[in-house]
């Protein structure tokens, strides 16, 4: 099932790239008399749309920064840079040219109608050679001219007056910077101010962030209101208060969403969402609601009246609470009677439908059954696997067409679909499994087929067919695709067909003999024998998700390995989780899958280490963390004294863990009642600025 809820943007003193970095380009760039070698070059062309990096960290992993002009290489592929101003660096660089080959990387950022251009080049040293190579390259005007502004900051040893220039530059860029800009240079200027603020260590230069706020724009005073409330200093909180009333609509919804997730029950928190609530704009009243709820004496009469719950929350407070059986209804009345959201009927098909008795899958069947049909064949990939795994579970030959239409969609996306699809087939009677069989053959038996370069598209057909067929299905394989390309691709994957073992032994030796095999044949192998929760075939899996360490999709091992479950592979998993090798990522993910709170001492160790995998298992303690945890966690979230490289994550655990257990920032929501004086002495207490 894949969660389609997009993760927040780290504005917590980690720097916020979670949009791909510019064009890369492969290439050394050194003065014309040395030798080449290649390196990385992030583009950063005005016909990128991508957001980069801000310049501050650009400029400061750079050795030298220098600005000339850009020609492609006379006669020679690549370019040149001859350096007219140096910004940092030996000024020495000044009217040597520079070479940057591989123009086809190039290519985009030279106008038509020139073949040169005012650059700014970043260069780091090489360690090994001290040759300088090119790291980063502008070709935007306004970014050249709001690096030289910057440079003189930049070089700066004082953090409070690096700030205090940025932020005049965000009221006033003229303030400091004469350059013409085409553009409001404002927008620059506010990335850099926010670029610093990740790095900021004064604790005292926080009121250089208020007093901006003050003067600021709404979009800047949005952005810095988001930092304020995400570092949890609670110096934030009048701000946080004050922006709940605002006119401004994106405003008040920060300050209302931040305000209860990071400071529930904090000083004035409670009285402000109650206002909001009783006076407030209508768009707050929902959350304000739901705030105050759950709070003793918190709502008035009007708000203690919960709004009706639609069947499908119903399904999923249930859910939530383990009440699998009970749920069931709730989540078919959702399929049933709400058409106008496809998402949460898919989803409540996924949950019902193991746990589902026979009647009530016929009624989601009947149901879901044009949806799904219709995401197999034109939805996107995650429809797609969704309308797969819904049609795998129902197990019903009304299913059959669908799936069929699932195993033409071959695209690397759609692999996870065609998969389940041919998984699902294999479960269905003969007679269906002939049908799609023979739906194969006629596909493999094209010259399109047999011509075809496209071996991933070949192999994929192949292992569909495999799964799928009988015996007397596959005989004509082996005539149809003589002397074709595909031929060597079936010889690989015809030692499956051996029917001398049980389907597991099979799936095992060919696992632990799979040099010549296929690496999606492997993956195909590793489902199946997760599927029948193959204890003998763990080592091998865990060894294939070593081998996926650096890859994003490890989930086919995972997922595995989960199904078979035991203690042995939970010590192994364990060990993995503990090594500080790049698997222990993937290792931590699984483990907490399969052990659940049973993980928790584990992920203690993790936080308490500098282990890598420290993301993941503060990601998985917003799951299952306990209130004894937020002990060894609030040190860590202090933005000034804690773990700054882990601040999100540390405050997405504590904010979790709280909403989970019914805690305010000071105890128990339903705990005594406290006046305003003892909550602010207990504030006071736990102020760290």
């Amino acid at each position: 099932m894949h969660n389609r809820k997009l993760s927040r943007i780290a504005c917590c003193g980690r720097p916020g790239r979670i949009t791909l970095i510019a064009l890369l380009l492969l290439s050394l760039v050194k003065p014309l008399s040395a030798a080449a070698t290649t390196s990385t070059i992030k583009m950063h062309s005005g016909a990128d749309k991508r957001q980069a990096q801000s310049i501050s960290e650009d400029w400061h992993k750079a050795d030298a920064v220098c600005v000339g002009k850009l020609r492609r290489a006379d006669g020679a592929t690549g370019a040149t840079l001859s350096v007219t101003e140096v910004l940092k660096g030996d000024q020495k660089l000044k009217g040597t040219t520079l070479e940057i080959p591989l123009d086809r990387y190039l290519a985009g950022i030279f106008p038509n109608d020139s073949n040169e251009k005012i650059s700014l080049a970043l260069f780091s040293r090489d360690p090994s050679s001290k040759v300088l190579v090119a790291t980063e390259l502008y070709d935007d005007a306004d970014k050249i001219s709001a690096t030289r502004c910057l440079t003189s900051i930049f070089q700066s040893t004082s953090e409070r007056q690096s700030l205090q220039a940025l932020s005049e530059m965000v009221l006033d860029p003229s303030s400091r910077c004469q350059s013409p800009f085409k553009k409001d240079a404002k927008t620059l200027f506010r990335k850099e101010f926010l670029a610093a603020l990740g790095t900021m260590h004064d604790k005292s230069n926080f009121s250089i962030v208020t007093n901006l706020y003050e003067k600021a724009d709404i979009d800047t005073r949005h952005a810095l209101l988001d930092w304020m409330a995400c570092s949890g200093d609670r110096r934030s909180l009048p701000y946080l208060i004050a922006a709940v009333p605002s006119p401004d609509r994106s405003l008040r919804s920060l300050a209302l969403s931040r305000l209860i997730y990071y400071y529930p029950g904090d000083v004035g928190v409670d009285e402000c969402i109650s206002d909001a609530y009783e006076h407030g704009f209508a768009d707050t009243k929902n959350v304000a609601l739901d705030y105050l709820s759950k709070r003793r004496g918190g709502a008035s009469k009007t708000a203690t009246q919960a709004r009706p719950k639609t069947s499908y929350q119903k399904g999923e407070e249930l859910y939530a609470a383990g009440k699998f059986n009970e749920a069931v209804p709730f989540y078919i009345q959702e399929i049933l009677n709400n058409k106008s959201d496809p998402y949460a009927r898919r989803w409540s098909a996924l949950k019902a439908i193991p746990y589902a008795s026979t009647r009530q899958k016929d009624e989601i069947r009947h149901s879901i059954l044009p949806l799904v049909t219709e995401d197999a064949l034109t939805g996107n990939y995650l429809e797609a696997t969704d309308a797969a795994e819904i049609l795998q579970k129902l197990k019903h030959i009304d299913c059959l067409d669908s799936m069929i239409t699932l195993l033409d969609r071959i695209e690397p996306l759609f692999g996870k679909a065609n998969r389940m699809a041919a998984f699902g087939i294999s479960k269905l009677n003969g007679q269906a499994r002939h049908k799609a069989a023979s739906h194969l053959l006629e596909r493999i038996k094209s010259e399109k087929f047999r011509s075809s370069n496209d071996q991933q598209s070949q192999l994929i057909t192949l292992l569909e067919l495999i799964w799928i067929a009988d015996q007397q299905d596959l005989h004509p394989v082996d005539e149809a695709l003589k002397g074709s390309g595909a031929q060597s691709i079936w010889s690989s994957l015809k030692p499956l067909l051996d029917k001398n073992l049980n389907r597991g032994a099979l799936l095992t030796r060919m696992l632990a003999k799979s040099n010549g095999l296929p690496h999606l044949a492997k993956d195909w192998i590793i489902v199946e024998l997760g599927d029948l929760k193959e204890t003998g075939a763990a080592d091998l899996i865990l060894e294939h998700l070593k081998e996926m360490k650096f890859q994003y999709d490890y989930n086919v091992a995972g997922e595995a390995l989960q199904s078979i479950g035991g203690r042995h592979v939970c010590d192994e998993l364990e060990k993995l989780a503990l090594s500080n090798d790049e698997v222990s990522r993937n290792a931590v993910d699984v483990l907490c899958s399969i052990e659940k709170e049973k993980c928790l001492p584990t992920l203690r160790k993790i936080i308490n280490s500098k282990s890598i995998a420290k993301t993941n298992a503060l990601n998985a303690m917003t799951r299952m963390g306990t209130p004894q945890d937020l002990a060894q966690l609030l040190p860590l979230s202090d933005y000034w004294t804690g773990d700054r490289q882990y601040h999100y994550w540390t405050m997405e655990a504590i904010a979790a863990i709280r909403q989970r257990h019914g805690l305010n920032v000071d105890g128990p929501i339903n705990g005594a009642k406290r006046t305003g004086k003892e909550k602010a002495s207990g504030a006071a207490s736990k102020q760290t600025t």
